[in-house]
């Protein structure tokens, strides 16, 4: 049994002991300043173009490169006292202390070793517990200056420290005083700071564990990296305050016979807001109102009259007290906040919205902003929060899925968030070349594998237009690896209940208004118990408007809405809906494996789709290959391979991808195998480049002798001839002034590296721990975008039209042309002049609800060609 008696003192060993002091779950909230930055906050920043004064001063990231930072082999190793003394003496670079940039993974900054496992875990099996002596620890410290911006009124203020991302444990300490501590590496941590911060200087210590009991649920196939790697902020709001907001667009649609082009009408359209609010007091909540504005978010136009809303004050639900009660125990006094209320909106949006609401999907994102303005009296404005809104709805009816009434044809892909030089710390900019080149190559979805992503990947989705899948952030493969044993997965045990409901409750608190989510996920190869029915319970009550999805158990438990099964084979497809007991549509969540020369039989695929009823498409595994760019250490020192050593490096880098390469005794001591070559990361190269250049002597200008070496004592070794002294001081005479980037340059010849090539320079329990080589090489563009040639072959099917010559005994030579876009209808009039004989016969769809091989009214959305050109 696996599952030994939970007696660990720690907390990062306790799968019940989740989190303490952090707040729940909420949509980003950013306490606007201005209607106008209310708005053009959720655009690209380069498109933002706030006026001067209008930037969003309430909010504060300690993003940077200034931070230090220390790893330690466990947390035993840890000095005590370093996290309240922000002169400690230990901070220096003889202990290991140094910079680090801040989001990043510390294994690709030149601290420890990334591990790339499918589903082996890195550590021992043995839950909840974690290597003792084993465990790497980063202590972070971050000295940075606050103001407090102004805030109006006289009830004083609120800040919250947030980390967006940390893995996989932490805990951490503000100016000496203990703040919380966090599991779960993919959801935002948030911590009342108000009576820790001050004015001035502070002083931040975080301290980071690699393993704990949430590794046991994040068992995903990725590189196993750790540290803070997302942003971490600073949000000050007045104390009368939004606390959260929950949006919902009900939609009624009528009888699609007879319409016009091939969908149902729009019958009935509602915009609904629970507006939860936290205050000083209830009389205070009472005299607050809420002013509800919607604005389209292409134009920033109003589309609504504004709406005054009244609080309802004294709802207990609408608090959190996270820790507020102990700041107020310990500091003696009583805090800003504590009591909450609701405002409530609810309107029809056919008559609300001037000239009716526009539908969301990925073809045409028609998206507006709600922006509400919080006063405390009726006339000032305290704060303005907003957030992204989709008239939207998605149901499974009829054996279909169905977006807005229409059935939904999923071209999609599995996505892991992961950059080859940062790891899991990504740039916007690297998000939108991913959205951009998703929508040129024919996509309209993307499983969010496996884990919630960065919140403003779905921000810009809503944008541009992306159907996703949002997954909590659970994958326990490793328990039962060839899905033998269902009993040993956690979701079994009712230790692990809590945690993984946390999990998932949480991801829907932070995502539910986003339009981009289609489906919810479960998570991904966590066996089937009761913890899923507990959670797909829990969003099917939250939110009717969207599906539920999950593969584990089988692919057709009673906790998923579609049949979504892994890998099936065409023929099995068909299978799965001609036996007449179910009647869910199959989307399969992952298939088209698409690892070397693969992805060759996709058409079949499609072909397949087109032809079945029920079938609603599918998710490719996976988008990009999961690779490091990495530099072969050897060339870091200047050596060169032979032929004969290069073919032996390529056998031994085979080799390597084998598990049972690895003995016992290696994995304990943790020491390179013999003749292993060895690979760094990049940025531990440029590191190791500019330690080189530091250590060398420096450049003496031209036509100056260079100091004479001291001749070495006590031997003829250390002699030198007239000849040979005159010689050097000649050749010192002639340096020239270094050129180090040239240097830098021919070093660095990267390469893309999998599992294994990467270790460290001394001994590590991680060297040579288990992984499974290149097989995190599985995309359809390699690591850094790069199209393969599957990508090619995959927008061909993926095309949103289609022309053929008409066959059969009246083949006349008429062109036969299908489409599945909206806009289709104005692709064929400027097709038609090119095809004079062909517009009696041009048979074309009629918008998104047109026709398709097999499956009349299938909304086959993809991308635009007049905002992003094809590839080529």
């Amino acid at each position: 049994n696996k599952f030994k008696t939970m007696d660990s003192p720690h907390p990062y060993e306790s799968p019940h002991h989740l989190h303490e002091n952090k707040r729940r779950s909420h949509v980003p909230l950013r306490s606007h300043l201005t209607l106008e930055s209310a708005v053009r906050g959720f655009l690209p920043t380069s498109q933002q173009e706030l006026p001067a004064g209008e930037e969003n001063k309430r909010i504060q990231s300690l993003a940077g490169n200034d931070w230090q930072f220390c790893l330690y082999p466990s947390p035993d190793w840890v000095p005590e006292g370093w996290e309240t003394n922000p002169k400690f003496d230990h901070y220096d670079a003889e202990e290991g202390w140094g910079a680090i940039s801040v989001p990043g993974n510390w294994e690709l900054q030149g601290r420890g070793v990334p591990i790339y496992a499918n589903f082996t875990y890195p550590i021992p099996l043995d839950p909840p517990r974690v290597p003792a002596n084993a465990n790497p620890t980063g202590c972070y410290v971050k000295h940075f200056s606050y103001t407090p911006p102004p805030v109006p009124g006289k009830m004083g203020k609120r800040v919250f420290l947030q980390f967006e991302g940390v893995d996989s444990f932490f805990q951490c300490w503000l100016n000496g005083s203990y703040v919380g501590m966090s599991k779960d590496s993919r959801l935002t941590a948030e911590f009342d700071v108000s009576h820790l911060i001050k004015g001035g200087k502070n002083f931040l210590a975080v301290q980071v564990l690699r393993w704990s009991d949430a590794t046991y649920l994040e068992d995903q196939d990725m590189w196993r990296t750790s540290g803070i790697h997302r942003d971490v902020l600073l949000c000050t709001k007045p104390a009368l305050h939004v606390a959260d907001i929950a949006v919902t667009t009900p939609l009624s649609f009528g009888s699609d016979e007879g319409a016009a082009d091939g969908g149902p009408p729009l019958t009935s359209a509602r915009l609904e807001s629970l507006i939860y609010l936290e205050g000083p007091s209830d009389e205070a909540l009472a005299k607050a109102t809420v002013t509800a504005h919607l604005v389209r978010q292409a134009d920033g136009q109003a589309v609504m009259d504004p709406i005054k809303l009244s609080v309802t004050a004294g709802k207990w639900y609408a608090r959190d007290m996270a820790d507020m009660a102990a700041a107020e125990a310990s500091h003696g006094k009583k805090f800003p906040g504590g009591h909450g209320g609701v405002a409530k909106l609810s309107v029809d949006a056919l008559a609300a919205v001037h000239g009716g609401p526009q539908l969301w999907s990925a073809e045409a994102p028609n998206l507006y902003v709600l922006v509400l303005e919080v006063t405390d009296d009726g006339v000032e404005v305290v704060e303005r929060e907003s957030c992204q809104v989709g008239f939207r709805h998605t149901a499974v009816k009829d054996g279909k899925l169905l977006h807005n009434g229409r059935p939904l044809m999923i071209q999609g892909v599995c996505r892991h968030e992961w950059d080859p030089r940062t790891g899991k710390a990504l740039s916007e900019e690297s998000m939108l070349r991913d959205i951009k080149l998703l929508k040129q190559s024919n996509f309209n979805a993307v499983r969010c594998s496996h884990y919630p992503n960065h919140n403003r990947w779905y921000e810009l989705c809503n944008i541009m237009g992306l159907h996703l899948v949002d997954e909590a952030n659970m994958e326990t493969h490793g328990f039962d690896p060839v899905f033998k044993d269902n009993h040993m997965h956690p979701a079994n045990s009712s230790q692990w209940l809590p945690a993984m409901l946390d999990r998932c409750s949480r991801m829907y608190e932070r995502d539910k208004n986003h339009p981009c989510i289609t489906l919810w996920s479960l998570g991904n190869e966590c066996g089937y118990g009761p913890a899923h029915d507990a959670m797909a319970a829990m969003l099917r009550a939250k939110d009717p408007s969207r599906p539920v999805q999950y593969e584990g158990g089988g692919s057709r438990t009673s906790a998923t809405d579609v049949v979504c099964p892994m890998y099936p084979r065409t023929k099995q497809i068909a299978a799965l809906l001609t036996t007449g007991k179910d009647h869910r549509p199959i989307v399969l969540c992952e298939y088209a494996h698409s690892m070397g020369n693969s992805t060759g039989n996709f058409r079949d695929y499609w072909q397949q789709f087109e032809s079945t009823p029920g079938c609603a498409g599918g998710f490719i595994w996976d988008w990009a290959d999961q690779c490091l760019e990495a530099v072969w250490q050897e060339e870091l020192q200047g050596k060169e391979e032979t032929a004969e050593e290069a073919g032996g490096s390529a056998r031994k880098r085979q080799r390597r991808g084998s598990k049972s390469g690895v003995t016992k005794t290696e994995i304990k001591a943790g020491a390179i195998e013999p003749g292993r070559r060895t690979a760094v990361v990049v940025a531990a190269a440029e590191k190791q480049l500019a330690e080189q250049a530091a250590a060398k002597p420096a450049a003496t200008p031209k036509g100056k002798a260079a100091a004479k070496p001291a001749a070495k004592k006590g031997g003829g070794r250390g002699k030198r001839s007239a000849a040979a002294a005159k010689a050097e001081e000649e050749q010192a005479a002639e340096v020239q002034a270094p050129k180090p980037e040239a240097d830098k340059a021919k070093a660095l010849r990267t390469f893309w590296a999998y599992g294994g090539d990467v270790v460290a320079p001394h001994p590590d329990p991680a060297n040579n721990a288990p992984h499974d080589g290149q097989f995190c090489c599985n995309g359809v563009v390699a690591p850094d975008r790069t199209p393969h040639p599957a990508l090619h072959e995959v927008k061909a099917v993926l095309a949103p039209l289609e022309a053929s010559l008409a066959e059969g005994p009246a083949a006349d030579g008429t062109l036969q042309i299908r489409g599945w876009l909206a806009s289709f209808g104005e692709c064929a009039h400027h097709c038609s002049p090119r095809f004079p004989a062909c517009p009696p016969s041009l048979h074309h769809g009629e918008g998104a609800g047109s026709s398709r091989p097999g499956q009349p009214g299938v909304h086959r959305a993809a991308g635009h060609a007049e905002r992003h050109p094809p590839l080529g």
